[in-house]
């Protein structure tokens, strides 16, 4: 079942992505990368992989965990 982050999770990650892309975009600037849909793209991965990072670091370090699991193993999930 999907279960919302808490609500330090989503403004840590939130900021964290806004920073990595504002980095990654000074960096491919700096090297001379063009700008096009392949640069956009890798932007956006390298940013979304950190923010939740950044996510499941502050809640790992609260001791909360977002996922749901099915105390009866597989069998039971199905059902």
């Amino acid at each position: 079942m999907f279960t919302l982050p808490s609500v330090p999770n989503l403004i840590i990650s939130t900021i964290i992505f806004i920073v990595a892309v504002r980095y990654a975009n000074r960096v491919l600037d700096i090297r001379g990368t063009p700008r096009g849909t392949t640069r956009s793209l890798s932007m956006f991965a390298v940013a979304y992989l950190l923010s939740w990072g950044g996510g499941e670091l502050v809640d790992w370090s609260m001791g909360t965990t977002t996922v749901a699991q099915a105390s009866g193993g597989l069998s039971q999930a199905k059902q």
